[in-house]
């Protein structure tokens, strides 16, 4: 037995594909590189994710500190927070929490020499920021 096509849904195909046709979807535009492109400041940086990239260090200072026999009883890590630049450079560094005030200054000493690859949002270099977490190795 042979089927008859159903003519019915034939009317609703074409009123269907008349509606696509006279609204199409608006054209997409991109903004160019220069235009619209947030990079962020040092005084508002941008957050790492959607679409932000992570800056990677290119090099780093290790602290040199000895703590005493005291302080390795009480021993935390110290995190340090800081804004990286579009090239790449430590801004406005500041301690969040380290357990000696020497060990602190040593770590703000070597976070100012590090380096980075900028992070980079649509293909642009962007001001990030960022923690970094530092700890002594007992031996």
């Amino acid at each position: 037995m042979k089927r008859k096509p159903k003519l019915a849904l034939l009317p609703l195909l074409f009123v269907v594909l008349l509606t696509c046709s006279i609204h199409p979807q608006a054209p997409t535009t991109s903004a160019s590189p220069t235009q619209n492109t947030p990079t962020g400041t040092v005084d508002s940086p941008m957050h790492v994710g959607h679409g932000v990239t992570e800056p990677r260090i290119i090099h780093d200072v290790q602290p040199i500190y000895t703590p005493t026999d005291e302080e390795k009883k009480h021993w935390s890590d110290c995190q340090a927070y800081l804004v990286i630049d579009e090239q790449g450079l430590p801004q406005k560094i500041r301690i969040v929490h380290c357990p000696s005030p020497q060990y602190s200054e040593k770590v703000m000493e070597a976070v100012k020499q590090y380096r980075f690859k900028s992070a980079m949002y649509q293909g642009h270099p962007v001001v990030v920021d960022m923690y970094i977490d530092f700890s002594v190795d007992f031996f």
